[in-house]
């Protein structure tokens, strides 16, 4: 039956909502106008942040470390965002930085603060926040430093590049007593929060399975050859725990996430966003048990996330939680790609919860349900996400609203994504202590649950 408004999106919908459709401007769109746009956003939507512009003492001072597609819209949001000021930038390579520092003073008429290493920048105490949208095998070195540094920390997802990582960082967040925010921006929509309440308050009944949807998004790498560091790139700051490696430009921008040393494959891109939707729908934390359905090839490099090929119809994991609730995560092609069908089509990404009384689509921002056995349209709602204005609120406030994406509900959204990861790699299915949370009788898997870490990149242990 058709519904009276559509709220779900492909991949490219989702990225013309919003910021996305700021911050991907076309590069004849100036960084001015992409921050009167999400300017005009934040004060539409926002409730509870002072409107009028505090006096430059008052503000919350915030730097970006990591200024590439993702870092530029950390930059734009937070700068967009009443009481709020970008006063510090970093990157390692030189001429990303540079080009954003340009862009930044010719909007703001400030000349910020600039480095590549971002162990300099967290030493200056004018900075009360930081957000970080490197590649993710840095994520936790660096909000773990900003933490004990004293700072806030906007920290992009996954929030760990392993499970280790993220039981770490939650240590720490509790131990120095800071803010410590996941970009999970879904959580910030108002229409996804109300999406929840409805499932909470039990609109489509019992819900015992919740099945996610998501795309590849991109292709592998082709493969390049080794070449001399570009002098403007501090490579072993970019490195940070990963092992050296001479510069390959498949590792490099726009090709990291594809290398298990640095990113964590499809799952901890797109994929994540949505496992987090599940996860938080369902009101589960940590699975008993994760089962491969379909599992892609090995690759022939064993350092690259499996290459998934169309005919197998792309890749399943099964993940079984106390209280009878189940999630099932699908990785499909994407709307670029050639389906199983032989057809091109897009794959929308979403999240499909079954209850006892009916069913609830949920995307990155909007929902609909679905009710009774004739399937008659019930509640719907679509609104963009609120994630910089309300980082900024609780910095502000010293407080991280229940439901909002917390480092604690990050670390388990992400370990999720790293469970999956682990099984699919191995090919198997683990079991899973919740309380200790660890995996149980696989001494293999288990290795994968942390990583060797590079001098002197090593992340502590927090007591």
């Amino acid at each position: 039956m058709s519904h009276p408004q559509r709220t779900m999106y492909t991949r490219r919908e989702f990225l013309g909502q919003g910021l996305g459709a700021v911050a991907l401007a076309s590069a004849g769109d100036s960084f001015s106008r992409a921050l009167q746009t999400h300017a005009a956003f934040a004060n539409r939507r926002v409730v509870g942040v002072v409107r009028s512009r505090p006096a430059p003492n008052d503000r919350v001072q915030a730097a970006c470390i990591g200024l590439g597609h993702r870092g530029r819209q950390h930059l734009v949001g937070l700068e967009a965002v009443p009481g709020a000021a970008v006063v510090a930038l970093c990157d390692v390579d030189q001429e990303t930085l540079g080009r954003r520092a340009d862009e930044l003073q010719q909007w703001t008429g400030r000349n910020v603060r600039c480095s590549v290493d971002y162990r300099r920048l967290l030493e200056d105490r004018r900075i009360d926040a930081v957000s970080i949208a490197t590649c993710n095998h840095t994520h936790a070195l660096i909000a773990l430093a900003a933490l004990e540094a004293g700072k806030d920390v906007y920290i992009e997802k996954p929030c760990s590049h392993n499970l280790f990582e993220g039981r770490q960082l939650v240590r720490a967040a509790q131990q120095y007593g800071r803010i410590c925010f996941h970009g999970v921006q879904s959580r910030t929509s108002p229409a996804v929060q109300e999406a929840v309440r409805h499932l909470q308050e039990g609109v489509i009944g019992r819900v015992g399975l919740a099945r996610v949807r998501c795309s590849v998004g991109g292709l592998p790498p082709a493969a390049t050859p080794n070449e001399p560091t570009p002098a403007t790139v501090a490579y072993d700051l970019w490195l940070g725990p990963a092992p050296m490696r001479p510069f390959n430009r498949s590792r490099f921008h726009g090709c990291w996430r594809w290398w298990w040393e640095y990113g964590n494959g499809p799952l901890g891109n797109q994929g994540l966003h949505l496992v987090d939707l599940a996860r938080w729908g369902l009101g589960v934390g940590w699975p008993r048990q994760v089962r491969p359905l379909r599992n892609a090839s090995a690759s022939d490099a064993p350092l690259l996330t499996p290459a998934f090929p169309w005919a197998m119809g792309g890749q399943a994991w099964v993940f079984e939680f106390p209280g009878d609730k189940t999630l099932v995560l699908e990785l499909w092609p994407n709307e670029k790609s050639e389906g199983w069908s032989g057809r091109r089509q897009p794959t929308p990404e979403m999240v499909a919860f079954y209850g006892s009384e009916g069913m609830m689509e949920v995307d990155y921002l909007g929902y609909r349900t679905f009710l009774g056995r004739r399937r008659q349209p019930g509640p719907y709602g679509q609104a963009a996400s609120q994630e910089f204005e309300q980082f900024v609120l609780a910095v502000r406030t010293r407080r991280i609203e229940r439901g909002s994406p917390s480092i604690d509900e990050g670390h388990l959204s992400s370990g999720l994504v790293h469970l999956a990861n682990i099984a699919g790699r191995l090919n198997r299915p683990l079991r899973f202590d919740p309380a200790t949370e660890t995996i149980l009788a696989d001494e293999e898997a288990e290795r994968l649950c942390t990583r060797w870490y590079r001098r002197p990149f090593v992340l502590p242990e927090m007591g």
